[in-house]
Order: C-alpha cells, then sequence, then structure tokens
C-alpha cells in the first residue's frame, strides 16, 4: 500500500485462506504492515526477513508444526516479540496442548472476531507487559462448557481415539483413575456410564466433541517448531 504509514509489523499463520483474509484486512486497517503465511515452516522463514512486532497465529495448523509450537518456539527466540493464538476452540484448555502457551500470549476464539477491537485489544495486552494477557473465550456446546479444564483434556483424548489405558498413560494416572475420569465426562455430557466396552457413549461423546471443535489432532508425536 504506497505512501502508507504503518506502524508496526504483524505476521499472520493461518491456513483457513478467508480466516486469513480478515485478519490481514483487520490490522492492515489499524495501520499494521502485514505478512500472511498459511503454515507455521512457512513462517519461520517470513520471520527472519520481516522481523514482526505482533505474531497472530491459529493454534492448530493443517500442517505441523502447529500455531500452538511455533508460538512457543519464537517466544524464546524473539522475547520482544507479542504473540496472539485464535481458535475455534473455546479456550486454550480445551485445545488439548501439551505444554501451555508462551505466558505473555493473547487468547481469542474466532467466532468472537466480530470487530477489529477484539483482535486490537488481544495485541495490545500481548504489546504491554504491564496488562495481564487477554483470553477472548467462547462456551460453545453449554454442556461442554460445564466441563473442568481436566474434563476437557479427557474429552479430547476419547474423541482422539484412546483407549482408557492410554488416557492413563499420557495423564500419568492409574488406570481406574482414568476410567473414573471418563465415566465423569460421559455423566457430565449426558451420553452414559460406559466405559471401553460401552461404544455408544464413546462415540457420542466424541461427535460432541467434533461439533464443538472439529476433528482433535493428536500431539503425541508432533515434532517441535
Amino acid at each position: 500500500m504506497p505512501g502508507r504509514d504503518f506502524l508496526r509489523k504483524a505476521l499472520i499463520v493461518e491456513d483457513d485462506p478467508m480466516t486469513r483474509s480478515l485478519l490481514s484486512s483487520l490490522l492492515v486497517v489499524a495501520s499494521f504492515e502485514v505478512r500472511a503465511c498459511a503454515s507455521a515452516r512457512e513462517a519461520m522463514h517470513e520471520f527472519e526477513r520481516f522481523d514482526p512486532d505482533v505474531l497472530v497465529a491459529d493454534i492448530q495448523l493443517a500442517e505441523r508444526p502447529t500455531g500452538a509450537q511455533l508460538a512457543t518456539a519464537l517466544a524464546e527466540s524473539a522475547p520482544h516479540l507479542a504473540i496472539v493464538v485464535v481458535s475455534h476452540y473455546p479456550n486454550p484448555q480445551a485445545a488439548g496442548l501439551r505444554q501451555p502457551l508462551p505466558t505473555r500470549a493473547a487468547f481469542v476464539n474466532k467466532d468472537q472476531v466480530t470487530s477489529a477491537s477484539v483482535l486490537l485489544d488481544a495485541i495490545e495486552s500481548a504489546l504491554d507487559d504491564a496488562r495481564a494477557p487477554v483470553v477472548v473465550a467462547s462456551s460453545a456446546d453449554g454442556r461442554i462448557s460445564d466441563l473442568t479444564p481436566v474434563q476437557l483434556e479427557v474429552l479430547r483424548m476419547i474423541a482422539t481415539g484412546l483407549s482408557n489405558a492410554e488416557i492413563a498413560r499420557r495423564r500419568g494416572v492409574a488406570k481406574r483413575t482414568a476410567e473414573e475420569s471418563v465415566q465423569r465426562v460421559y455423566t457430565a455430557l449426558g451420553v452414559g456410564t460406559g466405559g471401553d466396552g460401552d461404544r455408544n457413549a464413546r462415540v457420542e461423546a466424541t461427535r460432541i466433541y467434533v461439533g464443538a471443535f472439529g476433528m482433535p489432532v493428536d500431539d503425541e508425536d508432533a515434532p517441535a517448531a
């Protein structure tokens, strides 16, 4: 945009073309110079050339590494970088990340980006060390909004197709404890009280999760950014 005085530079990483275009337009109007990428690997190359002030990344991407992994890697190598992660998940806990987002990262649910001010407030919080990071969340399915963070994690693992034994291993608990956690999730969702042998409850719980968040990504063997 010739002749435009840009105040800051923003790097957007989003694999959905429509969302990528929307985010870019919102930031250009707000006087950001914008570069947009569809993958974390592309963003890593662009980062070296562009030296952005702000990273806006989808928490999950079609290609690995994920946006969350990219945010963690860049937070370590560029402490000055403001980070905003966006997602269709209602909150960071529901995304089932293997490690927390960077401390200063702001989180924005995509469904809540109804105006530029929502995104800009998140960016300002990420740029300002004196402010707590913004979390713009959505409650999604009413049944899911009543689950605890641990229950959300267990539900994601169920939807990923993990057995109770594997859920126990990944959470570092006894199988009996995992079975009880799964039962509590079923009860909270109103889908029955079956365990591994009750396919209907497991399938219905998976359907609820996928309906709210889309297909889950299993990050167990995901490579680092």
